[in-house]
């Protein structure tokens, strides 16, 4: 049998990974960016300034930015297996709908506490569960899948 800490661990990998692909997509973006932005022109006549790709720049930035995309394909492939692992979790029969609503929202979605019970309340404002409730429903739901830890999850 695992220990909460542990199953709560391989629940977060998911999200874990995917703020790495999102921080290595923006620095991409940087990259890109940066091998693009305009540079004056030094002519003696007094040119106008030169717009576009900085010679000195594009070979630094495609290789950096083939780096990146060697790297968003390694996680974007261990990701996929990660839902897989995640979901089959969170779907197993033992759960009750709640329980797997919430573990959906923390560990699919990424979502923080404040937006999980914002969640749980409906269009009108009134709350179907109050926030110690809501973190009961989440701590029972973590004892149920380190109790059964060792079996399959799908």
């Amino acid at each position: 049998m695992a220990t909460v800490e542990e199953v709560q661990a391989a629940l977060c990998r998911y999200v874990d990974t995917r703020a790495k692909i999102e921080s290595l997509l923006e620095r991409k973006e940087r990259v890109l960016a940066r091998a693009a932005c305009k540079t004056p022109s030094y002519s003696p006549a007094g040119g106008s300034p030169k717009k576009g790709l900085r010679p000195d720049r594009i070979g630094d930035a495609l290789a950096t930015v083939d780096e990146i995309e060697s790297r968003l394909k390694a996680l974007l492939t261990q990701q996929a297996e990660q839902y897989r692992f995640v979901d089959g979790w969170i779907s197993r029969p033992e759960l009750e709908p709640l329980e797997k609503e919430i573990l959906t929202w923390r560990y699919i979605v990424g979502a923080k506490w404040e937006r999980i019970a914002k969640t749980l309340c409906t269009s009108e404002g009134a709350c179907r569960y109050s926030r110690p409730q809501m973190f009961r429903t989440h701590a029972r739901a973590l004892e149920k899948l380190a109790a059964l830890w060792d079996k399959k999850p799908y």
